[in-house]
């Protein structure tokens, strides 16, 4: 599956909201300084070269899947939680912490706390020990907010901007944007 990313951020401040987390890929590259390291409470490994995403949850609870390959020390993986936090300063964790200490392949993080709908919550992704991988967030599998899928070049992110239009029958509906053909 060829991937199309927005990177992840080195600081949780600057977390992309990812508005499709199906098929999401990035990596732990050695560029990712250990950033935000203070106040993450019991995370499940030392942090080398951590990365941030963020998300709206759109229930109670929350599920992703990711996997991870390719990596630079094939006896280890990623390691990866998800975190609430108003400030990017203090952090709860609010679902498993997921470490590959063995190797790469699959697993799932799963919320153990009630999220808040509408609430933003950030995933760290680190690399076991320092190690570079590709990793892949294979799906969203509960809880997470996604874009508006619109027909066309682009998607429209959660409080991303755009300008649609709608002309209407009594049953249907004919979309358009400004400029034409074009979302942001």
């Amino acid at each position: 599956m060829a991937c199309a990313s927005t990177p992840a951020a080195n600081e949780c401040v600057n977390a992309p909201l990812i508005c499709d987390l199906n098929g999401y890929c990035g990596n732990t590259s050695g560029s990712y300084t250990a950033g935000n390291t203070s106040g993450l409470g019991n995370f499940c490994g030392s942090i080398e070269n951590n990365s941030w995403l963020s998300f709206v949850a759109s229930g109670t609870s929350a599920s992703l899947g990711f996997t991870s390959g390719g990596c630079q020390d094939n006896s280890a993986g990623i390691q990866a939680v998800i975190y609430a936090s108003s400030n990017c300063t203090s952090f709860t964790e609010v679902s498993n912490c997921e470490s590959q200490s063995g190797g790469s392949g699959t697993f799932t993080i799963t919320t153990n706390v009630n999220l808040v709908p509408g609430q933003t919550y950030y995933v760290m992704v680190d690399g076991f020990a320092g190690n570079i991988c590709n990793m892949q967030l294979l799906t969203a599998q509960a809880g997470v907010a996604l874009g508006q899928q619109i027909t066309g070049p682009n998607q429209v992110c959660p409080g991303g901007p755009g300008v649609l239009g709608a002309s209407s029958t009594a049953s249907s509906y004919n979309w358009t944007s400004t400029p034409a053909g074009v979302l942001p």
